[in-house]
């Protein structure tokens, strides 16, 4: 993205503060134009890198938001799906083990979630972990030591996901879930599966000198842990602040910081 193109469109001093609808923001984000590449910090030291890119799905076919304007008119109708990809790694705090990381998350026309597919390398150990909204079974293989295993988990027997993590990883998986701020308890578990509240407001970032338009999507999880999201107007993520002291910045913009 080039930073001076997008000040000087976007650079305009916005009403900071007032609410925008989140399922407006919501839609620019899954149908955002750019890749966003995100360099992920750890208390302030680099530890990772996560690249953030989105699809829509027309006519049955994945089609990458940026080439839309190429497209046939046959092609041009409601989109019927989205889909979220990540991928990058991470350097575990205080250890040598290098985590390599895909995520990916499709969604209904209505942006309800209708599967995921995680894969974690921690070489030469390999996990994987993927679900559908139709079967609601949480596939779970992995391949340790030479010795491959599979397990089904139903979604009504989620209760103790700390000692999944451990099955499936040691301590690694559960001190990188805890250090991202996710719920290990069962309570826990319960009290956030009830839905996450998000309040999203025009704000601003801060380009060198000059202040830059913003979406601020906002939450708490378990009303305790904040977790901030900041996109572009046209939907690209430019910084996310997680719990346990991690921020994710986009590698375009470096160096920016939020408006209070």
């Amino acid at each position: 993205m080039n930073v001076l193109l997008w000040r000087a469109e976007f650079g305009r001093q916005p009403q900071r503060g007032s609410s925008v609808p989140l399922e407006n923001v919501w839609t620019k984000i899954i149908t955002a134009p750019d890749v966003s590449a995100l360099r992920v910090f750890y208390q302030g030291t680099n530890v990772g890198f996560c690249r953030w890119a989105t699809t829509v799905s027309r006519d049955g076919l994945a089609i990458v938001k940026a080439q839309e304007e190429a497209l046939p008119e046959d092609l041009t109708e409601e989109p019927t799906g989205y889909a979220v990809d990540l991928d990058g790694n991470l350097n575990l705090p205080e250890q040598s083990t290098r985590v390599g990381y895909n995520f990916t998350l499709r969604l209904h026309p209505n942006h309800a979630w209708q599967e995921f597919n995680l894969r974690l390398k921690l070489r030469p150990e390999v996990y994987d972990v993927w679900a559908n909204d139709t079967e609601r079974v949480l596939h779970l293989r992995f391949d340790v030591s030479e010795a491959k295993r599979e397990r089904k988990i139903p979604f009504s027997e989620l209760r103790d996901p700390q000692k999944i993590l451990r099955q499936l990883g040691g301590s690694s998986l559960p001190l990188m879930a805890a250090m991202m701020g996710m719920p290990l308890g069962t309570n826990q578990l319960a009290r956030l599966s009830s839905g996450l509240r998000w309040d999203c407001r025009q704000s601003a970032l801060m380009v060198g000198r000059s202040s830059v338009r913003a979406y601020r999507l906002s939450t708490r999880l378990l009303d305790r842990w904040a977790v901030v999201l900041y996109a572009s107007p046209v939907g690209e993520v430019m910084r996310i602040e997680l719990p346990g002291d991690i921020v994710l910045l986009n590698d375009a913009l470096l160096g920016l910081a939020p408006i209070p």
